[in-house]
């Protein structure tokens, strides 16, 4: 682990990283912060959360081990964190004496409240504490004051904000707490009390709006702590509860584009996760990630498990129709529209709900392009609009605003594309999503025209860096058409000019790829007497 100088710098003027450098320093003279040294140290005091004892138990290591081995030994576990001072008293000598020490100090209703508060990988609501310490044992209105005691000793912090309190443990806190909790056998309906609290908060039947996705955010390290809980077990009801949640984990990370580590973590909730039907929902996220990286055969396979197990165990209510809208979606990738827009066609006649109903319609407006159907593939790009609409999602409706917008576009309607890639642009920076930016740039670039090539080499160059970034891969035909924009504008401007088109765009950020789409988008519209 490297760090470049002027990180080092500001990270030696951190009070917790000075602390440990000077009790490392008292036990190796040698000692200095240097930039081979300096991420493994503030990686350490960060997982101690900067707690002074523990911090001058770890630094006195310092003249046997090196940063990053102390680093390794904390990732295995506390024996580390043991000092051979005999002077100091028995609770200082280790961090877990210290954490018993301070433990032994709470009232019993107070220890129990403390172990179930482990489930919190994150910061807590004074609500959602109520929820995890409630039990046979302990009614919900006796926690907050369990809580505010275990403030009171320093055990819980309390983090005061515009939006409320909210109460955290530090990292060691917790991982001590962590083994009270199991040591009790209460971590499982500890975990499945939270874990149906948060399905009920932002479950999979709740749209993706801009609200929801601020607020799994904010959950998101404690969320995947109870999958991981839940997962541990072989109860149906907590695995089916772990599946929701990885599913909201999944549709969250594919919102803010974070693709791969989707697909890495949905790999290994699969593994753990039995064939019930919620597995049917994960399966047909996961083989939609795997189609964004344009990894078609992989799609297939994990679409073609997903419909097989739905035949056989059936699929949640808010996911019946995720199946085939993978397989109508592989369809589509594989040059099949034909089967694309049969599989849309059957399930829509059942007439879903507004969710399900802009999926398929999505997935038919694209099949009905590729068969050369224009128009009937706009009318289906604006149900799906309207469904999103209706739904209030806005992950869902950044799509279908760029798929009517470029549908429009093909058709010569240029006043509505620009207007509906302008509406999917101003979604895309507000939900801080790459690839729609991306898209927007690409749409405002072939809107250019012949008439500004330097402006076409910088919006599409710096698109596809963004989607490769991201790796997201477009459909082969609409690679064509950039690469076919970006031939003539090479023809135009010559070699030397569009070599330094080239790198202006690479020396851009995306919120300067945003604003230029968005200037040329806003020039279109003045142009043909749009908003």
């Amino acid at each position: 682990r490297q760090m470049c100088i002027r990180d080092r710098d500001e990270a030696a003027r951190s009070p917790a990283v000075q602390l440990f450098v000077d009790r490392a320093r008292a036990a190796d003279s040698e000692f200095r912060l240097t930039e081979t040294n300096a991420a493994a140290v503030v990686e350490i005091v960060r997982r101690l959360d900067g707690l002074p004892l523990a911090e001058e138990i770890v630094a006195a290591r310092s003249a046997a081990f090196t940063p990053a081995e102390l680093l390794e030994s904390i990732e295995r576990g506390t024996g580390v964190l043991r000092s051979k001072d005999a002077s100091l008293p028995d609770r200082q000598r280790t961090v877990h004496n210290l954490l018993s020490w301070s433990e032994g100090l709470l009232a019993e209703a107070e220890r129990v409240t403390l172990r179930r508060l482990a489930v919190f990988a994150g910061p807590f609501t004074l609500a959602q504490a109520q929820v995890a310490g409630s039990g046979a044992d302990a009614e919900p209105d006796s926690i907050p004051d369990h809580v505010w005691s275990l403030v009171d000793h320093s055990i819980v912090l309390a983090d005061p904000s515009a939006g409320g309190t909210r109460y955290r443990m530090l990292d060691l806190v917790r991982r001590f707490t962590e083994q009270r909790l199991v040591d009790s056998g209460e971590e499982l309906d500890t975990a499945l009390r939270v874990g149906r609290m948060f399905v009920a908060e932002v479950g999979p039947q709740h749209p993706s709006s801009r609200q929801w996705i601020s607020a799994v955010g904010e959950e998101l390290d404690s969320i995947r702590n109870v999958i991981r809980w839940l997962c541990l077990s072989d109860v149906p009801a907590a695995t089916d509860v772990a599946g929701e949640l990885a599913v909201v984990v999944m549709r969250y990370l594919e919102g803010v584009q974070a693709y791969r580590v989707a697909i890495d973590e949905a790999r290994s909730w699969l593994e753990m996760l039995p064939g019930r039907p919620v597995r049917v929902a994960l399966l047909a996220a996961l083989a939609m990630l795997y189609l964004r990286a344009d990894e078609v055969e992989t799609a297939r396979e994990l679409a073609e498990e997903a419909s097989g197990l739905q035949a056989k165990v059936g699929a949640p209510e808010w996911a019946q129709f995720s199946a085939a809208r993978a397989l109508g979606e592989v369809a589509n990738r594989s040059g099949q529209p034909d089967e694309a827009v049969a599989i849309a066609t059957r399930a829509l006649s059942s007439e879903p709900g507004a969710r399900a109903r802009a999926r398929l319609y999505s997935m038919l407006g694209r099949a009905l392009a590729l068969q050369g159907q224009l128009e009937d593939s706009l009318r289906a790009y604006q149900g799906e609009l309207d469904a999103c609409v209706e739904l209030g999602d806005d992950i869902l409706t950044t799509w279908a605003q760029t798929n009517v917008a470029e549908m429009a576009l093909r058709l010569g309607r240029v006043e509505e594309a620009a207007s509906h890639q302008r509406a999917c642009l101003t979604l895309a920076t507000t939900l801080g999503q790459p690839v729609y930016v991306a898209y927007s740039a690409i749409v405002a670039a072939r809107l250019s025209g012949r008439d500004e090539p330097a402006l076409v080499v910088r919006l599409l160059t710096k698109a596809v860096d963004v989607l490769d970034d991201a790796r997201h891969s477009l459909y082969a035909d609409d690679a064509q058409e950039v690469a076919q924009l970006l031939h003539e504008a090479r023809d135009t401007l010559g070699e030397e000019e569009y070599g330094h088109s080239t790198r202006q765009a690479r020396g851009m950020g995306l919120e300067q790829l945003a604003h230029e789409a968005n200037e040329r988008l806003l020039h279109v519209l003045a142009e043909t007497g749009g908003e």
